[in-house]
């Protein structure tokens, strides 16, 4: 499923590499190593921090990550991950791409992403792939939404759920209020990534909205024993990301 156009005039560039193993199961997992390109990227730029993919039960093949922005002064939006499909000869069967899930990454900060491929013959033909992430310098956003993250848990389906509050602590409205979890397993690998909305989406000041984030997919959520909720808005980022932390049997 393709992510809504965005302007392309990229600045960085960097490349990670992913192999799967073949397996029988629904659920493969796969790690990706890193390296940056010379040349533009310099000491900045944005990095595949670690990647894994799955196929769901409906045959559909997910690749879930976490970039981030390696610059040490510039903001970044447009942040856009690119990914080379290949079957296990080798062979080029396609490509899709996403946008980080928070719209403007301040130095050193961290996006989840999640691409989708929904060809359904394509998918059952995947066995490795290649990321490609780049960016854009962008002004920095004010840090004005505040998160207070509450409960996460596990639910007797197996779904992963984590809830909470975010407050518009600006002196305008934000818009599109947009709360993004990176879910990690015991190694430190994402496993996951979601993004929801606040309810209602526009916040305006001193508004207080609630959040529920799930990962639907179970065989997934059973492997999260952490997560990092982070928020940001047209108009603002947030104060502070919130780590989660979660024991994988714990279900209520």
């Amino acid at each position: 499923m393709k992510s809504r156009a965005k302007p392309d005039s990229i600045i960085f560039l960097v490349f990670s590499a992913v192999v799967l193993t073949t397996s029988s199961i629904i659920f493969q997992y796969g790690y990706s190593q890193t390296t940056t390109t010379s040349g533009s990227a310099g000491v900045g730029g944005i990095s595949v921090l670690s990647s894994s993919s799955f196929r769901d039960d409906t045959g559909a093949y997910h690749i879930v990550g976490e970039v981030k922005n390696n610059s040490p002064t510039d903001s970044m939006n447009h942040v856009k991950i690119l990914s080379t499909l290949y079957d296990k000869n080798g062979r080029v069967i396609g490509t899709d791409f996403t946008y980080a899930d928070i719209d403007v990454l301040r130095p050193a900060e961290k996006s989840p992403f999640k691409i989708i491929l929904i060809d359904l013959r394509q998918s059952q033909k995947v066995s490795s792939y290649k990321l490609y992430a780049s960016g854009q310098k962008t002004e920095p956003l004010s840090a004005s939404l505040k998160l207070n993250v509450g409960d996460s848990h596990l639910d007797a389906i197996g779904a992963y759920h984590v809830v909470g509050e975010v407050t518009n602590q600006g002196n305008q409205k934000s818009t599109y209020v947009k709360v993004s979890g990176a879910f990690y397993n015991s190694s430190g690998s994402v496993v996951a990534a979601e993004f929801i909305y606040s309810d209602p989406k526009d916040l305006e000041p001193g508004q207080t909205a609630p959040f529920e984030l799930i990962v639907t997919h179970a065989a997934t959520a059973g492997k999260i024993t952490s997560a990092l909720v982070n928020v940001g808005s047209t108009q603002y980022s947030s104060i502070s990301s919130q780590a989660v932390q979660i024991s994988p049997n714990t279900v209520s």
